[in-house]
């Protein structure tokens, strides 16, 4: 039951810090930071793919709800959960997810750092390449795609650091 009520916190806190301070941050050339899928490879690999798809769905909702995007966040952040799988897979095919704990899959930080990349940068492929729907400015929305997923790991991944390794290493 606590640890229901952190990931509750937790959710609240990143949509609410996404909302108030990220979406507020403007570095240009249209980069936006969020670090918003980050809440989705902190949670338990036990979780059926569904429930993780309703929580990405409530999430992306809440953030869309605040900046008026219809969906968008929703969307991309539905599509992230479905490929999380196999994005875990990927990286670390000889893995047993089936154990609930995520505390030892992430002690190498430079593992976590490469799973957050690729899926920050499936996020924000589906996110941007919806958000222009213009094949006129696909060099354009490339390079935004490549720049918001630097940004964004990179701010993530501090984070995690900051904040979630340090409680893991505290229990």
């Amino acid at each position: 039951m606590i640890n229901f009520l952190r990931y509750i916190a937790g959710a609240c806190l990143i949509v609410l810090s996404q909302v108030l301070v990220f979406n507020r941050i403007e570095i240009g050339y249209g980069v936006y930071i969020m670090i918003y899928p980050l809440f989705l490879l902190i949670l338990p690999f036990r979780m059926h793919l569904a429930q993780v798809m309703i929580i990405a769905f409530l999430i992306g909702m809440s953030i869309d709800f605040f900046l008026n995007t219809y969906g968008l966040h929703a969307s991309a952040l539905v599509f992230s959960a479905y490929l999380r799988p196999f994005v875990f897979k990927i990286i670390a095919p000889n893995e047993d997810y089936s154990r609930g704990d995520n505390s030892d899959k992430y002690a190498s930080s430079s593992r976590f750092f490469v799973i957050l990349l690729l899926f920050i940068l499936v996020h924000h492929l589906w996110f941007f390449l919806m958000e222009s729907f213009n094949l006129g400015e696909l060099l354009f929305t490339f390079m935004r795609i490549g720049l918001s997923t630097v940004a964004s790991t990179f701010i993530a991944f501090f984070i995690f650091l900051l904040f979630l390794l340090k409680t893991r290493t505290e229990r």
